[in-house]
This record gives C-alpha cells, structure tokens and sequence, in this order.
C-alpha cells in the first residue's frame, strides 16, 4: 500500500509539474506574439507600385509658410501598399533591400498596444532590415519623427558618403504616448531608423531641408 501511495503521490506530483511547464511555456509565446505589431498572420501585403498612391503635396504640408519644414504624417496611403518614392522628395528602403509598407489601425489586423496619430502609418513589414529614408528633393537640416516600439530604437543621420552626422534613441513605449527622436546636421543625405527586431512603427515625420 506504502508503494503504491508513494507512486501514486509521484504521478500527481509530475502531472502538476508538467501542467504548469505547459502554462509558462504557453504564456511565454502569448507575450512574444503579443509584442508583435501585425497580429493577422493571414494578411495579404498588396505589392502596388508606389507611382499610384501617395502624391505628396509640399504646399499643403509646410509647417510654417517661411520655412522649409515640412510634416509626413502618412494618412494619405492605403494599408499594404508600398512606399517607396511614392512620396515626393523621399525615398523609403530599407538596408536588406526591402520595401516600407503604410499600414492603418483601423483595419484591425495590427496590435493596438502600438501607438500612432490618425490611423496611417509607416513600418517595415514582416521584412527584417533597417529602415532608410533618403532625401532626394535634397539635403536635410533636421528630421524628427514619432515612434512606437517594443524595445530601444534609434534615429541616425548620415552624409552622402555614408559618414555618422548626429544620432538619437528613444525607449520602448508600448501602450504609452509616441516617442520622438530627431538629428540635426548641415547636409543630411539619409537617415537610418532602427531597433533590434522589427517591432516598431513611425508617424509624424518632420523634414527641415537645407534648401527651399
């Protein structure tokens, strides 16, 4: 009777330890997917030519009249769609040569734990890499942008001939206020927006050029 307790007692005790390996190891992959800004796996990413979406609209976007500020905030594209040059002046890649996308919260295909204003907004894809914006109207003074991401990101600024000019980062801020990052130089040809996973998305891009 004593052995068969003592096997019984060592049954239960294994069936418990077992349940709860299975909980952790389940919750572990909830929390991992969870930080993950697409939430519908099945989504189909549309490969559209970006000479028919976006037309950028300088006059319409000039912060200040006098200036040569102006804001990117995204909402005229269509979730899915390529971004590329299909905003005027900018070029959108990324360093595996690949392709930013618009994505928009309103869709219900991305997670809201990530932030953004209005609805648009610009990220990666499933694609890996780090995003590239160059600038071909011509050379940058300042470039800030709003972020949201899981963990550090950065905000780099380079010259034509690929030298460091000024750097930025910002903190993880999921289900927080956007971050904002911004560099500062005479001729910024190029910024590098990056994080370690791919598990951000940014908004509200302010370009200062060094020329009107």
């Amino acid at each position: 009777m004593f052995f068969k307790n003592s096997i019984l007692k060592c049954y239960n005790f294994l069936m418990i330890f077992l349940t709860f390996v299975f909980v952790f190891i389940l919750n572990l992959e909830n929390n991992v997917n969870c930080s993950e800004l697409l939430i519908n796996k099945n989504k189909k990413i549309d490969s559209v030519p970006p000479s028919n979406i976006n037309r950028f609209n300088y006059d319409n976007n000039r912060i200040n009249s006098k200036g040569n500020e102006y804001l990117i905030d995204f909402e005229d594209g269509v979730d899915g769609h390529i971004i590329q040059s299909g905003i005027q002046g900018l070029l959108f890649s990324t360093t595996d040569r690949q392709d930013w996308l618009y994505g928009d919260m309103s869709t219900g295909d991305y997670n809201t734990d990530y932030i953004c204003n209005g609805n648009i907004f610009g990220w990666l894809g499933p694609n890996q890499g780090r995003g590239r914006i160059d600038f071909t109207r011509g050379a940058a003074k300042s470039v800030t942008l709003k972020y949201s991401s899981e963990s550090i990101v950065f905000l780099e600024a380079y010259s034509a001939d690929g030298k460091l000019l000024d750097s930025d980062n910002g903190s993880g801020n999921l289900r927080q206020s956007m971050g904002s990052l911004s560099v500062s130089a005479q001729s910024i040809a190029y910024v590098i927006f990056h994080d370690s996973g791919n598990r951000w998305l940014i908004d509200d891009v302010v370009v200062e050029f060094a020329n009107a």
